[in-house]
């Protein structure tokens, strides 16, 4: 009972943190630690520590330009 609930919040936890990206990913990674959650969220998440989507070189320098200037 409890298993399949946990999948389906991993599933969840995993989406979100997948596209907010920066900290969130960062959350998704320490709770992908066996001894932080529940055995199904560590076997979604854990995906995000060594698989984590990218973000583009461009956006980055995007961001560094406007706040630091060009």
């Amino acid at each position: 009972m409890w298993e399949r609930q946990h999948e389906q919040a991993a599933d969840k936890i995993y989406f979100m943190c997948s596209d907010l990206g920066g900290f969130f990913l960062k959350i998704a990674q320490l709770l992908a630690k066996p001894d932080m959650a529940p055995a199904a969220w560590v076997k979604k998440l854990v995906t995000l520590c060594d698989q984590a989507p990218a973000t583009p070189f461009d956006a980055i320098q995007l961001v560094l330009e406007k706040e630091l200037g060009s």
